[in-house]
């Protein structure tokens, strides 16, 4: 056990949850019950998404910085997220079908192949939380590995920033929640600030939300009128 900072446990606990909600929804769909089908496609298509931009910040921050100190260290992961794009894009071919015919054989072979690409995905977030993080821990310190994680947030900008927030922070325990959501409590952009707030409020339930912020020290704003404080 550490209490040093982790670079891949909020992502990807964030992943899980989306990948275990998809492949729901995708094993129950009815071919032709349009709504569910719409909302289907829509959360595949975040999934998607966020699958590409986490493994496009890992390729362009922590790997790039990892191999500076320690030559070709980051090449499996890397070759990891290739073998995992080459799966994701033959879903995206299947996604087609379905757009085109939605039929039960489609949605069959939807749930088969996400199912292969979450079971590849947990093999690989649990090797990077391992092999990969213990090489970061012994190469950088906890500074730097905040600096990447500003890094990430920074190339991601506030919208993308926004969905991801939506599931990392309903899949984290409220401990590890608070200071993601301080982060957004002290941004500068108080109109974000209060949709962003909304959104987590939203995905993460009352229950939860309570959990997050009930402890003193606060940060304090406002959302649709009510008032909330917590610390980081």
């Amino acid at each position: 056990m550490t209490n040093r900072p982790s670079s891949f446990i909020a992502p990807h606990k964030g992943l899980r949850l989306l990948f275990a909600d998809v492949l729901v929804l995708a094993g129950r769909t009815d071919p032709g019950d349009a709504t569910v089908l719409s909302d289907l496609l829509a959360k595949v298509r975040v999934l998607f998404l966020l699958l590409e931009l986490h493994a496009d910040d890992e390729n362009a921050v922590i790997l790039a910085r990892l191999d500076e100190r320690l030559p070709d260290a980051g090449d499996h992961d890397r070759g990891d997220h290739e073998r995992l794009e080459a799966l994701q894009a033959r879903l995206h071919k299947v996604i087609e079908a379905i757009e085109r015919s939605p039929t039960a054989v489609h949605l069959d072979a939807l749930y088969t192949g996400l199912q292969e690409l979450f079971a590849q995905h947990l093999l690989h977030m649990r090797e990077e939380e391992t092999v990969t993080q213990l090489r970061l821990w012994q190469m950088f310190s906890d500074a730097e590995l905040s600096g990447m994680r500003a890094t990430f947030m920074a190339r991601l900008g506030p919208e993308r920033s926004l969905l991801w927030l939506t599931w990392i922070l309903p899949a984290l325990r409220s401990e590890e929640a608070r200071p993601l959501l301080n982060g957004v409590l002290a941004g500068p952009d108080d109109a974000f600030r209060e949709r962003a707030l909304s959104a987590v409020r939203k995905a993460v339930g009352p229950v939860r939300w309570a959990a997050m912020i009930n402890t003193g020290d606060p940060v304090t704003g406002s959302t649709n009128g009510s008032s909330f404080s917590f610390n980081a």
